[in-house]
């Protein structure tokens, strides 16, 4: 299900690790009104927060395989990054920014207006977050050295796209071009 959501008259896609707690937490607590689906071509744009890829796909595969913990407590760690690694497991945490939008595509078909996730911290006051462990130094390091090709069309998107409003297509189509 594709969700975006009105808040201060600006409707924004929450992306999971760019802020999509606090969204969802402010939203709840301003009883504001969400489109869904189909409805998300009710408005002209959709604001999307767009997070440096590196530092999002680090705290990205953290949450992710935290979360995983809970479930297995015997889970191991570097299994894991392997598993990633090797796509063998893919999860909204770490999803590429650009797949987000692509999903979003598929009921949206207007324009966005690309913003760093710092300009959340103006736009609301609240920054909840996961309740997981405290990522580690060595924890960093190993989930940095994971080579994943779909942080080519998210850092392009963050380094040429932040600051623009541009059709949703137009947008897909300039980022493809550029990978290709």
């Amino acid at each position: 299900m594709i969700k975006i959501v009105n808040i201060k008259d600006t409707f924004v896609y929450p992306i999971f690790k760019n802020g999509k707690s606090s969204i969802e937490q402010y939203a709840k607590t301003h009883r504001s009104r969400w489109l869904l689906n189909e409805q998300c071509n009710q408005t002209e744009f959709v604001t999307v927060f767009l997070r440096d890829p590196q530092q999002r796909f680090i705290s990205g595969v953290h949450s992710f395989i935290e979360f995983e913990k809970r479930k297995n407590k015997n889970l191991d760690y570097d299994t894991m990054l392997y598993a990633i690694e090797h796509y063998n497991v893919t999860n909204e945490h770490f999803l590429s920014q650009y797949r987000w939008i692509e999903n979003l595509r598929k009921y949206f078909f207007r324009s966005l207006i690309l913003r760093s996730v710092d300009d959340l911290y103006n736009f609301i006051p609240n920054r909840d977050t996961p309740r997981i462990p405290k990522i580690t130094e060595e924890q960093r390091t190993k989930i940095s050295k994971i080579q994943f090709k779909e942080l080519t069309y998210d850092k392009i998107l963050f380094n040429n796209c932040v600051g623009r409003t541009i059709p949703i297509d137009q947008l897909l189509i300039e980022i493809n071009n550029e990978v290709s």
